[in-house]
């Protein structure tokens, strides 16, 4: 499988993650993009979004992974095995503080109020297989590049980039939940890998 990685960071990342990182790239083909960010997460996104897609030789699938979470290659193919472009051209894994409650959460539609709410997982939920969701954090998620060219084509009409911290029905959401939003507005579906499960560690940095 040939597939780029893209991070963004403030100059600093954990190193367990800088472990994962090597690894992956010791093992499996892949193209890095990283986007110093600052405190503007949403613009390292788009900036490595765009990077991705002037260059095509950086294949078809770009696999965000945020600079505090713990993964392994395996953790990666099981992405591969349940993503595909039409049926699940969005996959993300299943992340835990580590440290903390091993709780895993999505993000699901009110469809009271428009927004969008926390759900906790169920055993079997969490412990079977892949499932649709609403939202997933960006944190390990890969996506098709036909997602991202659709979304950026769209943004000439709506104005609204691949990622930006907005608001819906008196709600704000993070930038990767409004990401979400716009890719399920398009009619792309957004699938939860339970297998891949990842370490989300915050704290100690290189």
């Amino acid at each position: 499988m040939s597939f780029c990685v893209a991070f963004v960071h403030n100059e600093q990342v954990h190193a367990q993650w800088a472990i994962s990182l090597a690894e992956l790239r010791a093992r499996l083909d892949c193209s890095m993009i990283g986007v110093y960010s600052g405190s503007r997460v949403d613009h390292g996104r788009n900036v490595a979004v765009r990077g991705f897609l002037d260059d095509p030789a950086k294949g078809d699938w770009l696999l965000f992974v945020d600079t505090d979470i713990v993964f392994t290659p395996e953790d990666v193919r099981s992405l591969f095995a349940t993503a595909e472009r039409e049926q699940s051209p969005v996959v993300g894994g299943l992340y835990f503080d580590i440290g903390g409650d091993a709780v895993a959460r999505v993000r699901e539609a009110d469809n009271a109020d428009g927004g969008m709410n926390h759900r906790l997982l169920t055993d079997a939920e969490t412990y079977g297989p892949p499932m649709a969701v609403d939202a997933l954090g960006a944190g390990f998620l890969l996506v098709h590049r036909e997602v991202l060219d659709h979304v950026g084509r769209d943004w000439k009409n709506t104005g609204r980039p691949w990622f930006a911290f907005s608001e819906h029905f008196g709600t704000a959401y993070s930038e990767d939940i409004e990401f979400c939003i716009r890719v399920r507005e398009l009619g792309y579906p957004i699938w939860l890998d339970t297998a891949a499960r990842v370490g989300h560690r915050k704290g100690a940095t290189l």
